[in-house]
C-alpha cells in the first residue's frame, strides 16, 4: 500500500473487532491469524467482501487435519471473497500447493492395500455400490 495516513485499523464486525494490519480505501490488508485463527463466522467475511474492493492476505501457514478449523474458515474466506469478486492477494512461506496437505488415506491391512469400498455392504446385507467409469452416461427418453 502507498505510503500516507492510514485509515483506522480496527473493524468492528457482528460486535467483534478485527484488527488489519493497515487499511486505505477500498484495499485492506490482515495477517492470516487475524482473519483465520479465533472466533469468526462467514458473516464477518462477508462483511468485508462488502467493504473492500482488495483484500491483502500475509502469513498463510502450511494447513492440514491438525488445523482444520483454520482451514475452514480459510476456505470460507477464499470462497466468499471470489463470490463477491474481492481481489485476494495472499502470501504464504509454503508453495500454494502445498497450503493443505491432507492426511494419508486410510488403509484396510497393514501391506498398504486401499479401502475395500463394499465390505460395509456385504456385512450389512446391502447391494455394492456401482463403481462409475470417468464418463457420465445419460438415459435418453423418448416422449411420445
Amino acid at each position: 500500500m502507498a505510503d500516507g495516513p492510514d485509515e483506522d485499523r480496527r473493524l468492528t464486525v457482528e460486535g467483534r473487532t478485527i484488527l488489519a494490519r493497515r487499511r486505505a480505501g477500498s484495499a485492506v490488508w490482515f495477517d492470516f491469524a487475524a482473519l483465520c485463527d479465533g472466533p469468526r463466522s462467514q458473516r464477518d467475511y462477508l462483511e468485508i467482501a462488502r467493504r473492500y474492493a482488495v483484500v491483502f492476505l500475509s502469513g498463510v501457514p502450511e494447513l492440514g487435519s491438525a488445523t482444520a478449523d483454520l482451514a475452514r474458515r480459510f476456505t470460507w474466506l477464499v470462497d466468499i471473497l471470489y463470490d463477491h469478486r474481492v481481489k485476494l492477494v495472499a502470501s504464504s512461506d509454503v508453495e500454494a500447493e502445498a497450503i493443505y496437505r491432507e492426511a494419508p488415506r486410510p488403509t484396510s491391512s497393514a501391506h498398504g492395500e486401499p479401502p475395500d469400498r463394499d465390505a460395509h455392504a456385504r456385512v450389512h446385507g446391502a447391494a455394492p455400490r456401482e463403481r462409475r467409469s470417468g464418463r457420465r452416461r445419460g438415459r435418453r427418453r423418448d416422449h411420445a
